[in-house]
């Protein structure tokens, strides 16, 4: 697999209609999060987690993720461990400090994995695809590298309560008005089609 998964910008997407789509899960290059997670000594993925959390929960899927508390309990766990490496750094209790916090980052990103392609799934999309083990492996990282596919492919990726009359029905309707103008439809069928179509707003 020649998944170039550290690519992307520190671009956000236009300011266009495409911005309601996905805007809780903003493009943002990969290389950047990696540099922000050094400097920060591993506390900027919490944060990455939580400023996410509302828009992960509102996407197409019965899948959630665990609550904020999780989140900031796994932060103070990571910092009890920087505390311990200088304190007592022979106690051995910070290694398993952050070999919890570890496994529960790996649940976490399998568990967002599942919310993405559950979303993409539920808008028929395909040609997306995740892999396991670069997830098992990058976690975070990686699931930001394909949110950013997902932007760069434009895929539409806002909850169904929150699409667009425009995006919706705009495209039918003008299919309706041609079936009519060429005659395929007669007055009627063409009220009572759109009708249909206003009535599900």
């Amino acid at each position: 697999m020649k998944d170039d998964w550290m690519k992307g910008t520190s671009e956000e997407i236009g300011s266009n209609d495409d911005d309601i789509r996905f805007s809780g899960l903003p493009h943002f290059s990969v290389w950047a999060f990696v540099l922000m997670t050094v400097v920060t000594l591993g506390f900027y993925t919490p944060y990455w987690w939580l400023k996410r959390l509302e828009a992960f929960h509102s996407l197409d899927t019965n899948q959630q993720l665990p609550p904020q508390s999780i989140f900031i309990g796994a932060a103070a766990a990571l910092m009890a461990s920087w505390v311990l490496i200088f304190a007592a750094p022979a106690t051995g209790v910070d290694i398993v400090l952050d070999l919890a916090v570890g496994i529960f980052y790996v649940y976490v990103a399998l568990r967002g994995k599942g919310i993405l392609q559950d979303h993409l799934a539920a808008k028929g999309v395909r040609e997306i695809e995740f892999n396991g083990l670069w997830t098992f492996l990058f976690q975070h990282w990686y699931l930001q590298y394909k949110i950013n596919q997902i932007h760069d492919r434009g895929v539409p990726l806002q909850p169904a309560s929150q699409r667009t009359f425009q995006e919706d029905f705009a495209p039918e309707l003008r299919e309706l008005a041609k079936l009519h103008e060429e005659g395929i439809l007669t007055d009627e069928e063409y009220e009572r089609r759109r009708n249909q179509l206003v009535d599900q707003l």
